[in-house]
Parts: C-alpha cells; sequence; structure tokens
C-alpha cells in the first residue's frame, strides 16, 4: 500500500513540476497577454451597426484568456508584467464600454461580462485603471 501511495505521489509531482514548467511558463502568459490585448483591439475598433456582426467567440475568449489569467497564474507575476498597466487599462476601457452595451444579445455573453467585471474590482492594480477612465467611460460601468 505505501508503495503505490510513493508511486502516485512521485508521478503526481513530476506532473505538476512539468505543468508548471511547461503550461504555466512566463512564456505562455505572455501569449495568452498577446491574444489577449489582440482580441481587446479588435473589438475596440468595431463600432456602430458593424458590431452586431461581432462573433459572439470574440467577446468569450477575451472573458476566458482573463479568467484564465487570473486563475492560473500567480497574481504577483501578472502584476509585475511589463504590460499589466496597459492590459489593465484595456481591460476596464472594454467592461465599461460592453457591461450595458444593448447591442450585446447573448444572455450567457452579458453574463459572463458581469461576472468577469466583478473579479475585475475585485483586485486593487485593476481597480485603480477602472478608476482612471475618463468619466465618460465610468459613465456607462456605473
Amino acid at each position: 500500500c505505501e508503495a503505490v501511495l510513493e508511486k502516485d505521489t512521485i508521478t503526481t509531482s513530476r506532473m505538476t513540476a512539468w505543468i508548471k514548467t511547461v503550461i504555466l511558463s512566463e512564456n505562455r502568459m505572455n501569449d495568452i497577454i498577446w491574444m489577449l490585448r489582440t482580441l481587446l483591439r479588435s473589438v475596440d475598433i468595431v463600432e456602430g451597426d458593424a458590431f452586431i456582426f461581432m462573433p459572439e467567440f470574440y467577446m468569450m475568449a477575451i472573458l476566458n484568456m482573463y479568467r484564465a489569467l487570473q486563475e492560473c497564474f500567480p497574481q504577483k507575476a501578472l502584476v509585475k508584467h511589463r504590460q499589466a498597466p496597459a492590459l489593465f487599462r484595456e481591460l476596464a476601457h472594454f467592461f465599461a464600454k460592453h457591461i450595458c452595451n444593448p447591442q450585446i444579445k447573448s444572455i450567457d455573453v452579458k453574463d459572463h461580462i458581469l461576472q468577469s467585471s466583478v473579479i475585475f474590482v475585485n483586485y486593487p492594480q485593476t481597480l485603480q485603471a477602472l478608476e482612471r477612465l475618463p468619466e465618460s467611460d465610468c459613465d456607462n460601468f456605473m
């Protein structure tokens, strides 16, 4: 019984070390941040009636990547990242712009935006990014 437990512990330890080294590395965080910022810019430039044709996939991808950054990487590493201030600013603008956007018809997308914005305001650095938005964006968020 002890041999089985020892073998399972060693296997689990090796898998955990592999995940931390390969999957949750700084390079992967950079990749996610790059993709997230690219999607944020893509969604931001679509305005007016053209927004109706914006696939829900883009919105959900933004929200899922943000959640992945929050849940999979240490908060300290994310906050210290060189692109963190710009990323937090862009995310704050995204939430302010789309939290009450009447052009978003999907209830699932609206719900995910609301849930992610609640997570966003829980951290001091992201809350500061929200507080630094122009007043017109803050009015949308309230």
